[in-house]
């Protein structure tokens, strides 16, 4: 009984002190920085504001979206262009790899499958460098 009531309090602490600090909580299907929200939907990501009750961005990845709600959350909104554009090097990278990926299940000539894991292990590679970019800005 002491610790369920000792937890309890612990969590309204925690809860109570959490606004003051851009720190990402994970809740239930969503992730909260201050009062900025990233929900995951069918299009992507989509970074809410609950202050204003508005949309702010929809990513194609979810560090992108991060990014965009912890620059928010501190007040540098000049920055979502720039993270935007990074989101959707991602996109056309990631699909390039999915591509060439395919690419080498499916194909019985030797020569394109060579080209297509060349190909692939470049697009993955880009892939990696710009979700590196991003974490920057989450980090920093």
């Amino acid at each position: 009984m002491i610790k369920t009531q000792v937890a309890k309090q612990l969590l309204q602490l925690i809860d109570s002190e959490t606004h003051k600090v851009c720190l990402p909580i994970q809740k239930g299907n969503s992730i909260r920085i201050k009062h900025m929200v990233v929900r995951e939907s069918r299009r992507g990501y989509l970074v809410f504001d609950i202050l204003n009750g508005s949309q702010v961005a929809c990513t194609f990845s979810k560090t992108a979206a991060v990014a965009i709600a912890k620059n928010h959350a501190e007040g540098c909104m000049n920055e979502t262009h720039r993270i935007l554009q990074l989101d959707d090097e991602i996109m056309q990278k990631y699909n390039d790899a999915v591509h060439f990926k395919y690419t080498i299940q499916c194909t019985d000539d030797e020569q394109r499958r060579a080209s297509a894991r060349i190909r692939y292990d470049i697009a993955w590679e880009d892939v990696l460098t710009l979700r590196s970019e991003l974490d920057h800005y989450i980090f920093d």
